[in-house]
């Protein structure tokens, strides 16, 4: 930590009330503020060439016009076609359901960050619920951080419709997923998705192992010694919850494991004895 003489003699050497040093941070303002205003100025016009566009169900795949469009957005944009489709389903969704949203955006009020965390945490609820959320929480995420507006969005989603968010939450709990990612310097970067009680299980048994091996005077740090490929598995999802302990069968019922038996069996089998 710097010294607090230190601090007094660089506090005098700072540029604050500087002239220059103002005007930077005005134009740094006023670039945020056109970009916003840019954002909902394109979200407007991809809107309306979307609804030029003729559509036909299962259209999202194979040569169609649909598709077609997509890659005349990329190109025009200089983005991925998944990019494309994503900006394609903000302007969309902007436009014809978060007008308070929208005229935030044309306002310079909210970042471009701020309105596309918002917009990407409605995308999988219905037009009117979407609608609901908007006009109550959206005023207030201009001063929000990205993670805090998801929090809020998802709040609210709840509040609003508890319903809806049960079923999202019963469709979520059957899908997995694991993906590899390479990173620089032969690093890599995995990255799980599932429900969140046995992943935070599963992270808390790793943490926990992590803090006993730093007990021992493991010089590593936690992170470090958190993941461990070696020794370390991924976490077991049942498809059905355990019986509980009352109803399980006593160990004196349950039927003998013999593995040596076993082996003798397979042997002898193998080698004609039976």
């Amino acid at each position: 930590m710097a010294k607090s003489e230190d601090l007094w003699d660089l506090e005098a050497l700072c540029p604050w009330d500087r002239p220059e040093f103002r005007s930077g941070l005005a134009s740094l303002v006023g670039s945020a503020e056109l970009a916003a205003r840019q954002y909902a100025a394109d979200a407007r016009v991809l809107a309306e060439l979307v609804a030029m566009v003729p559509r036909c169900a299962f259209d999202e795949r194979g040569a169609t016009p649909w598709t077609s469009f997509r890659r005349e957005v990329a190109v025009a944009r200089k983005v991925t076609d998944q990019a494309a489709a994503t900006l394609i389903r903000s302007a969309v969704s902007l436009i014809s359901r978060l007008p308070v949203v929208l005229g935030l955006l044309e306002a310079g009020t909210v970042t471009v960050e701020r309105a596309s965390s918002f917009v990407r945490e409605l995308e999988p609820c219905a037009d009117e619920l979407a609608g609901r959320v908007d006009a109550s929480i959206a005023v207030r995420i201009a001063g929000l951080p990205v993670w805090r507006i998801a929090q809020e969005v998802r709040r609210a989603v709840q509040l609003l419709d508890p319903e809806s968010g049960a079923q999202r939450v019963s469709l979520k709990n059957a899908s997995r997923g694991v993906s590899l990612l390479p990173d620089a310097d032969d690093q890599a970067l995995v990255s799980l998705f599932g429900p969140a009680v046995p992943l935070a299980r599963w992270h808390a048994t790793l943490d926990a192992q992590a803090r006993a091996l730093k007990q021992t005077g493991d010089p590593r740090g936690l992170d470090a010694l958190r993941v461990r490929p070696r020794d370390q598995h991924l976490p077991v999802y049942r498809a059905r919850p355990r019986r509980p302990h009352h109803l399980r069968r006593p160990h004196h019922l349950r039927r003998p494991h013999h593995p040596r038996r076993l082996r003798h069996l397979r042997s002898a089998g193998r080698s004609g004895a039976c």
